[in-house]
């Protein structure tokens, strides 16, 4: 209850604020705050529902007995993602202060960085379990070593953006000033392109291994591995679809990003793709890890035997 008032607290002020903002006295301005005032109430919906969702994660992953080697994993992606759902709802709240402003923006930043860094550790992980066949015990060594790694380094890499004093009012936040695009195109965009290419880069080997050793597999091999793809392959099968929603969500960050490059302005539809899958990837990923979403192409066809109805 505590978490819906505060919520509702701060999409009430999203609302206020927007309602001064389309007062302004000129078309583009009113047509700018109009479309302001619409992207931060999705933001403030799909946001409390991936805030809610992550708060809800990380007390079953943390109460969970008998926890595999993604729980780290998992902890660390909904723990980035509350933060960033909390920033994401607050969002023109913010403006009002400029200490918080930029704070805001740095931790947007940092958030950004460390989802997109996980992501990138994730696919190797996969990479290197279901291509390498490498066992997962011997991931875990290094793995709690590599979640610090992605902090420290998003963190370096914040700190020097924030150094350049780039961090400033964006459109409907405080982020990295859009004047200053040489600290976007390093601090964000350049680790964008090389986290979502070489995410489908990873979601593609593993696919065609997959396949590849199902049709070399005799038919022994396959019934073995369908009697043991019971818990390996369920988690498999989730961190897949991870990935999955990595691709799609971020598709249109770059997407949006990409269009805004081009005509140096906020264009409002790819603006608002990129509010409502970025603010809504915690509910997300929650569902997915509740075990109702399951990955088709990546199942092996040849375990179920096609029946004929006539």
């Amino acid at each position: 209850m505590v978490v819906i008032h505060f919520v509702a607290s701060i999409f009430y002020t999203q609302l206020s604020l927007g309602s001064a903002h389309i007062g302004e006295t000129t078309n583009h301005r009113h047509e700018m705050g109009a479309e302001a005032t619409a992207i931060q109430a999705v933001e403030s919906i799909c946001g409390s529902l991936s805030l809610i969702a992550c708060i809800g994660m990380l007390i079953k992953i943390s109460n969970q007995k008998s926890a595999n080697f993604t729980a780290p994993l998992l902890l660390a992606l909904f723990s980035f993602i509350l933060v960033l759902s909390l920033m994401v709802i607050i969002g023109r709240a913010g403006l009002n202060n400029a200490g918080f402003c930029g704070f805001q923006g740095f931790m947007i930043e940092w958030m950004y960085m460390c989802i997109m860094l996980w992501d990138m550790l994730m696919s190797y992980l996969m990479y290197t379990w279901i291509v390498k066949r490498q066992h997962p015990k011997r991931m875990d060594k290094i793995l709690h070593k590599n979640l610090i790694a992605v902090v420290v380094v998003a963190l370096v890499v914040t700190i020097i953006v924030a150094g350049t004093d780039s961090i400033a009012e964006a459109y409907i936040w405080c982020w990295i000033d859009q004047r200053n695009w040489l600290a976007r195109l390093f601090g964000f965009e350049l680790f964008l392109i090389i986290a979502w290419f070489s995410n489908c880069a990873m979601l593609w080997s593993v696919r065609s291994s997959l396949q590849s050793r199902m049709k070399r597999a005799t038919f022994h091999e396959k019934i073995t591995a369908l009697l043991e793809s019971g818990k390996d392959g369920s988690i498999q099968t989730k961190l897949i679809v991870y990935l999955v929603i990595f691709t799609i969500v971020w598709f249109f960050v770059l997407l949006n990003r990409l269009v805004e490059t081009l005509s140096s302005d906020t264009f409002f539809p790819t603006a608002l793709l990129q509010s409502i899958f970025v603010s809504l990837q915690g509910f997300l990923y929650a569902f997915v890890y509740s075990g109702l979403v399951k990955c088709v192409w990546c199942r092996p066809r040849h375990y179920q035997k096609p029946v004929k109805v006539f």
